[in-house]
C-alpha cells in the first residue's frame, strides 16, 4: 500500500469520527431540547396560565354533579314531564294542516321533471322580454331598463337545456356537479333529502301558465325583485329543512350587511328566523339543546338584559333595544347547538 493510499484511508477515518461524533452531539441536542420542551409544558400546565385554561372542565363537572345538574340532568320526573311534553308537541305540529301542506308541496316541486321548470323559465323569460319592447314602444306604460332585458334573455337561454330533461329537480341537482357540491358538500343536504319524491302525474301546462303569470307581472314588478323573491324562497326551503343552513347564511351574510341601511335589523331576522325552525326540529325531537356552564350564565346575562329593559329610563327604546340584544345571544346558542360536529365546523 502506498503512502497516498495509507493517506486517504487515513482521512476517511478522520471524517468518520467526526461524522459519528455530530451525529451524537446532535442527537445529544435533541434529547435536550426535547426535555426542555416538556419541563416547560408541564410548567404552563401546572401554573398560572395552564389553570386559566384548563379550569373550565373541572367547574363544568362541578356544575353536572351540582344542585343545578341534578335538577337539570338527574331529575327522572323533569326528564319524564318534558319528554312528554314535547311528544304531545310534536303530535300536534306533525299534524298540524299547515305542516303536512308545507312538506306535500316542498316534495311536490322537487320531484317535478326539469323541463316543467324549463317551461316556466322560458316563459318567464320571453314574456319579460315583450314587456321590454312594450314599453320601449309605448313609454307611457313605464320605463322601459336594461334589467327587463338583461334578466329575460338570461331566462330564456338558461331555460333550453332544461327543456330537453325529463330528470326531477331533486335528481338533477344531486347529480350535478356544482349543485351537488354546493348543496350536499357545503350545505350538508343529506342524500336521502334528493331521494324522496313523488310520482307527478300530468304535464306541465301549469308551470308553464306560472311562466306566463309571472312574466306578464313584470309590468309592475321589476323582474331583479322578482329573481330576489325567489332566491328569499328557496332559503326559506332551505332553512326550514336544515336550521344549519341558516346559521352558515348568517354567519357568511355578516360582511356584506354592511352595503344595507339596516345591517343589525337584518341581522337580527336572520337569527329569529334560523331560531324559529330550529324551535319546530327541537319540539319535534329531531335536534337537541344542551346548557353547559357557560350556556347557563348566557342565558342568565339573557334574562338580565330582558327584564332589566323594563326598568330602564329610556322606556321603549330600551325595551327595542334588549330585544335587539336578545336576538343576538339566540345566534350564540343556535351556533353551539346546532354547528356541534366536525363537518359542519369544516364547513
Amino acid at each position: 500500500m502506498t503512502n497516498n493510499n495509507k493517506e486517504v484511508l487515513a482521512e476517511e477515518k478522520k471524517q468518520a469520527r467526526k461524522n459519528r461524533r455530530g451525529i451524537a452531539a446532535f442527537s445529544l441536542f435533541i434529547t435536550l431540547f426535547d426535555k426542555l420542551g416538556e419541563l416547560i409544558y408541564i410548567g404552563i400546565v401546572n401554573g398560572f396560565f395552564g389553570k386559566i385554561f384548563t379550569f373550565y372542565q373541572g367547574l363544568q363537572k362541578k356544575f353536572t354533579e351540582g344542585v343545578c345538574g341534578r335538577v337539570l340532568f338527574g331529575n327522572h320526573k323533569i326528564r319524564r314531564f318534558c319528554r312528554k311534553g314535547r311528544k304531545f308537541l310534536s303530535n300536534v305540529i306533525d299534524s298540524c294542516f299547515f305542516m303536512s301542506a308545507w312538506k306535500k308541496c316542498v316534495n311536490y316541486f322537487c320531484s317535478l321533471p326539469l323541463n316543467y321548470y324549463g317551461n316556466f323559465t322560458f316563459f318567464f323569460g320571453l314574456y319579460t322580454l315583450v314587456v321590454y319592447f312594450v314599453k320601449l314602444l309605448i313609454p307611457g306604460l313605464g320605463v322601459a331598463s336594461a334589467d327587463y332585458i338583461v334578466i329575460g334573455s338570461a331566462l330564456t337561454l338558461a331555460s333550453i337545456p332544461m327543456l330537453f330533461s325529463k330528470m326531477s329537480l331533486a335528481m338533477s341537482v344531486k347529480k350535478s356537479v356544482i349543485c351537488g357540491t354546493v348543496f350536499q358538500g357545503a350545505l350538508g343536504i343529506s342524500d336521502d333529502a334528493f331521494n324522496k319524491t313523488v310520482k307527478v302525474k300530468g304535464k306541465g301546462n301549469f308551470m308553464l301558465f306560472l311562466g306566463l303569470v309571472a312574466g306578464t307581472l313584470t309590468f309592475f314588478i321589476n323582474p331583479i325583485f322578482m329573481i330576489a323573491a325567489f332566491f328569499v324562497l328557496l332559503l326559506t326551503v332551505l332553512i326550514a329543512t336544515t336550521p344549519e343552513i341558516g346559521v352558515l347564511i348568517t354567519i357568511f351574510s355578516v360582511p356584506f350587511l354592511s352595503f344595507f341601511d339596516n345591517p343589525t335589523i337584518i341581522l337580527c331576522f336572520l337569527v329569529l328566523f334560523t331560531s324559529f325552525f330550529y324551535l319546530l326540529k327541537l319540539v319535534r325531537g329531531k335536534r337537541v339543546f344542551k346548557v353547559e356552564l357557560i350556556d347557563a350564565f348566557v342565558l342568565v346575562f339573557m334574562a338580565f338584559i330582558f327584564f332589566s329593559s323594563f326598568f330602564s329610563p329610556g322606556g321603549d327604546s330600551s325595551v327595542q333595544t334588549a330585544w335587539v340584544y336578545i336576538s343576538l345571544i339566540l345566534g350564540y346558542f343556535l351556533v353551539t347547538n346546532l354547528l356541534r360536529t366536525e363537518k359542519w365546523i369544516m364547513r
